[in-house]
């Protein structure tokens, strides 16, 4: 079985992102995956995931976003963490700004993980409790600490 979590690792979780802004944060994170096997060509990566973010904004609510893209400038799932202090307008559904900010990118043949992937982020968001454990994380260790949780049968 496919869980978020295994595609959380410490190094690509920032726990304090500088950019006050949605594009600057979202290219603040997607830095993070620089060098990173999975990206083929980042400049695509970034490109791809700012295309689908003008066509529906991923602010998924709770102070969470999800930029994310289907795309070819990655060999497989990818996921990159960031967190901002003072929270960031994303045209979230709620209005309300993002302090958790997920990117990911997955290879255009691979909806079906990529899918399985989003629900289960969705899951901690509406999880009661789950994402105040996530924004009060002071080490990346301890955010893959709740999502394992959650995953557990």
């Amino acid at each position: 079985m496919i869980r978020f979590s295994d595609f959380l690792q410490p190094a690509r979780i920032r726990l304090s992102i500088s950019s006050t802004r949605k594009r600057e944060a979202i290219k603040e994170i997607a830095n993070i995956l620089d060098g990173t096997p999975e990206i083929v060509d980042r400049e695509r990566f970034l490109k791809d995931i700012f295309e689908r973010e003008a066509v529906e904004a991923t602010g998924i609510g709770n102070g969470v976003a999800v930029p994310h893209a289907r795309t070819d400038a990655v060999k497989e799932l990818v996921i990159a963490v960031g967190r901002s202090e003072h929270g960031i307008e994303f045209g979230a559904v709620d209005g309300k700004p993002v302090r958790l900010i997920f990117v990911m990118g997955t290879p255009r043949a691979n909806v079906t993980d990529y899918l399985k992937i989003l629900a289960q982020l969705s899951r901690v968001v509406r999880c009661p409790g789950c994402l105040e454990k996530v924004i009060a994380a002071t080490e990346p260790e301890e955010i893959i600490k709740v999502f394992r949780a959650l995953e557990e049968p």
